[in-house]
């Protein structure tokens, strides 16, 4: 059913999430198996802390993320999660 979102952890599929850890910019890639489709990224802690949820455009390779306003010392390495949205 394409109404349904899928999530992805990109832990899981070929992606890049470049430096990290990192208390900087960092970069997101997507991931292939989600080439040319519209997407939500969520990017978390190690410790499943939030930091950031955005959207990707469908034609957007990748995301760079400014993460110099964090707490210093609070970042650890990071993990990213997509989820599709759905196909109209």
């Amino acid at each position: 059913d394409r109404t349904k979102s899928q999530s992805l952890d990109a832990s899981a599929v070929e992606s890049g999430l470049w430096p990290n850890p990192s208390s900087g910019q960092i970069h997101i890639s997507r991931p292939a198996e989600i080439a040319n489709q519209s997407a939500i990224y969520t990017l978390s802690n190690a410790d499943g802390r939030v930091i950031l949820t955005d959207r990707l455009a469908a034609h957007a390779s990748q995301a760079r993320v400014d993460l110099s306003d964090q707490p210093a010392g609070g970042q650890t390495e990071e993990v990213v999660r997509f989820q599709l949205l759905p196909n109209r």
